[in-house]
């Protein structure tokens, strides 16, 4: 009797310790087939941008995900500290949205958890309004009584298509392990964006002189001095306003923190 119980213990015993051993199954615990992450982003509300990420796991290390991000048109974030700096962005608004697929590769416990690393692919687009140039138009005369109102209003739109590398930790959580928090520790993106502002005079002093458009042209000049992207890329200045054209170089570090439901 007593061989038969230590017999049934160690089988017991072995039952218990490969239960305990057992891979993880996605089915588990999961509503669907157990490879569909939603996720939001919870760093992205403090400055207005609203990011939604859905990740299917493709094979136990690999796994797609597309997020799309949305900026509702309003104050540029922290506008208060920048304006004492740059006062010609103390009324600039701005709005965005952008698009993102990412391939990423888990390297350790796989299936959307653990250590990841993540190329991946950014369209994005801006529209900024009220940047604000106040050219002076003085040219020693003693008719330009409206210099002082000579504020130009630039509005338009950049764009941007870049890719970058981020590195990041997913955890998965709760009884059914479906609870998921994604920790973008960093991300290095690179892009060209193509940046277009255009604005026009107030009406009291439009249709310049040809002294005041060329001190027009030196104002516009000296500020795009404290901005070298802008640097002699004023493409047209005329009698009424300007417009600005160019392509320039447009990058950013990424990093992020966002929770999720696994299906």
């Amino acid at each position: 009797m007593k061989k038969f119980l230590s017999v049934l213990c160690l089988i017991a015993a072995s039952l218990s310790a490969t239960a305990q051993t057992r891979a993880f199954d996605p089915k588990d615990g999961a509503l669907l087939d157990g490879k569909t992450i939603v996720k939001m982003n919870l760093t992205g509300l403090a400055t207005r941008n609203f990011g939604f990420y859905a990740e299917r796991i493709l094979a136990k290390p690999l796994s797609f995900q597309l997020g799309v991000n949305v900026m509702p048109t309003g104050a540029l974030p922290f506008v208060g500290l920048l304006s004492s700096r740059f006062p010609e962005v103390a009324d600039l608004t701005i709005g965005s949205k952008s698009i993102t697929p990412e391939l990423r590769l888990y390297l350790g416990k796989g299936y959307g958890s653990g250590f990841y690393i993540a190329p991946y692919m950014r369209y994005e687009s801006h529209t900024v309004a009220g940047f604000n140039v106040s050219p002076n138009l003085s040219t020693g005369s003693e008719q330009d009584e409206y210099a002082r109102l000579a504020k130009l209003r630039l509005s338009g739109n950049l764009s941007a298509l870049g890719a970058g590398l981020l590195m990041g930790v997913q955890g998965k959580f709760g009884s059914k392990k479906n609870i998921v928090l994604d920790w973008s520790i960093l991300g290095i993106h690179a892009s060209m964006a193509k940046l277009t502002l255009e604005g026009k005079l107030p009406r009291e002093i439009a249709d310049l002189t040809q002294k005041e458009m060329g001190k027009f042209r030196e104002d516009l000049h000296d500020l795009a001095e404290n901005l070298p992207e802008l640097k002699d890329k004023l493409v047209d200045i005329n009698g009424r306003g300007a417009k600005v054209s160019t392509g320039l170089p447009f990058g950013f570090f990424r990093m992020a923190l966002s929770i999720g439901y696994r299906f």
